[in-house]
């Protein structure tokens, strides 16, 4: 069931996901305007996160956000 539930085309036919997935791209690039703020700031795409101990939640981050000036965070 898990392919299932982590593929884009499931996750897509709900209007809150498809919502999200459209503004995904430009939430990484709005984030990025913050560049001249960090040292050597990238943002990646992630992919849905499900937890080990409860696999029936999970979370799609907008980006992965790393720097050599911070501690990893989620977007």
């Amino acid at each position: 069931m898990i392919p299932d539930v982590s593929s884009r085309q499931w996750l897509g036919k709900r209007k809150a996901m498809k919502r999200g997935l459209l503004c995904e791209p430009e939430a990484r690039k709005a984030f990025q305007v913050k560049k001249d703020s960090h040292v050597e700031l990238e943002v990646t795409e992630t992919g849905l996160f499900l937890s080990r101990h409860h696999t029936f939640l999970g979370a799609s981050p907008d980006g992965l956000v790393k720097c050599k000036c911070c501690a990893p965070r989620l977007l």
